[in-house]
């Protein structure tokens, strides 16, 4: 029941934050950086990136990406797009405070809805999920291994029968300390026909409604139709909203919003939420008209290729080429002769045809002399090095222009992906952006990397 909900929720809070948008992808977390201040008693990091008075050093990298996958190993090429991705949204958060992005209430909602995530996920990762963690699994084998023959198939059982526990158990326990009330059993409720706004459950003064499970279903199953889930997954779908509602009220009273892992993860969404909102500024200074003069200026990217429907004869030797062209000369079928004579089984089955091929696609020697070629017109044999070649050209079709409406959304998605690396481009400039001669990331771990570099 919280596999996915919860996942979704610590994904954001813990730092990696996913971004697909017109081509971007970014990756960041403000606990990855560090301040110049502040860091002489701790000797000189090797530093990776520096922007402005931040700095990526190998080892808040190292610390970063093992806090978000469990292992630091990753490869070179991802830890250079991590790195590339984390210096973007840095650049791209500060550029868009400069451009008061952050003034709209649009964002201070998005901000505010960030914030409750992230105290929820707080709450939750330090006095629920303990309950159902690897470790809980473990113990609860070692107490009850009399009862359980093999615990590698039993896992996800035990897993997801303390995770219903732990939920069950804080829902309770968390119950006794807000006013919670019950006010629609599901067992008895149609929830196909049922109004969104219908209220099922009260904690304090907010709500949860049929609304809201609808959205949760969505979320954890990709369906809003609630009423097609099990009764049994409602209701815990149900209790899941609950108990956020609950963490959030908890995590409000225990000040777990001046804890400084939850300022970092909170200065972090603010972050994610400002460069997101500057990628949008930024791809919509580019529209339909910019690609439309690009198309204008740029005819032959839009060109389709020259093609041609061609056969092929393919044997190994002169003699056996002459051969062929002896056979063809007396009138037989290309066909028939194909199907006989050559090598290549796979087009002989079908008569020598290989289909269309487009112009760039073949050997050079045989695509000169396929293009040279008059439709229907048989070739001497062409020399190569994996044997003779003898074509025929069945078809052609003539370049010609693709319709600008037909490139348009691909060519308006590459102008705005390449505004994108020119606005990145500008912003390290403009801020100084400096990167470590040392370069770590070629090695298989950033530690491993930050030690051959002393």
């Amino acid at each position: 029941m919280w596999t996915k909900p919860s996942r979704g929720i610590v994904f954001f809070a813990g730092g990696i934050f996913l971004v697909a948008s017109q081509g971007f992808l970014g990756l960041c977390d403000q606990a990855a950086w560090g301040q110049r201040q502040g860091r002489a008693d701790e000797g000189s990091p090797q530093i990776i990136q520096q922007v402005d008075d931040s700095i990526l050093s190998a080892e808040d990298l190292e610390e970063f990406v093992k806090d978000q996958t469990g292992d630091s190993t990753i490869s070179a090429e991802t830890k250079s797009a991590l790195i590339r991705s984390l210096v973007r949204t840095k650049l791209f958060s500060r550029a868009a405070r400069s451009a008061k992005l952050d003034a709209s209430d649009e964002f201070r909602r998005a901000r505010e809805e960030a914030r409750e995530k992230i105290l929820i996920n707080a709450h939750i990762q330090r006095h629920v999920q303990p309950n159902f963690s690897e470790a809980a699994a473990h113990k609860y084998f070692r107490e009850h291994k009399d009862d359980l023959k093999y615990f590698g198939l039993r896992r996800n059982e035990i897993l997801a029968k303390l995770k219903k526990q732990a939920v069950a158990a804080a829902i309770q326990t968390l119950s006794r300390q807000w006013n919670v009330k019950r006010l629609e059993d599901l067992r008895k409720l149609d929830l196909s026909s049922a109004d969104p706004d219908a209220v099922l459950v009260q904690v304090e003064d907010s709500t949860v409604t049929v609304g809201d499970l609808r959205r949760s279903a969505y979320e954890s199953y990709e369906t809003e139709e609630i009423s097609s889930l099990p009764v049994e997954t409602q209701l815990e779908l149900l209790d899941g909203s609950v108990l956020q509602r609950l963490s959030l009220y908890s995590a409000e009273r225990m000040g777990l919003a001046g804890d400084p892992s939850v300022r970092k993860a909170m200065a972090s969404a603010e972050d994610q939420l400002l460069a997101i909102r500057y990628l949008g500024f930024i791809q919509n200074k580019v529209g339909m008209d910019d690609a439309r003069l690009y198309y204008q200026a740029h005819p032959d990217e839009f060109r389709r290729p020259d093609q041609l429907n061609i056969r092929q004869i393919l044997v190994a030797t002169k003699e056996h080429a002459e051969a062929v062209e002896a056979r063809l000369r007396t009138g037989e079928p290309f066909e028939e002769v194909a199907k006989t004579m050559s090598t290549d089984r796979t087009s002989a089955l079908r008569g020598g045809d290989i289909g269309w091929v487009r112009k760039g696609r073949l050997d050079p020697p045989i695509e000169s002399a396929a293009f040279a070629l008059e439709s229907r017109h048989v070739s001497a044999p062409i020399k190569t090095p994996g044997g003779y070649f003898i074509i025929r050209i069945d078809d052609r079709i003539q370049s010609t222009l693709r319709p600008f409406e037909e490139v348009a959304p691909n060519l308006l998605e590459k102008l705005r992906r390449a505004a994108i690396d020119a606005e990145f481009g500008r912003l390290k400039r403009t801020h100084g952006v400096r990167t470590s001669n040392a370069q770590p990331c070629r090695s298989p771990t950033v530690r491993e990397g930050a030690r051959a570099a002393r």
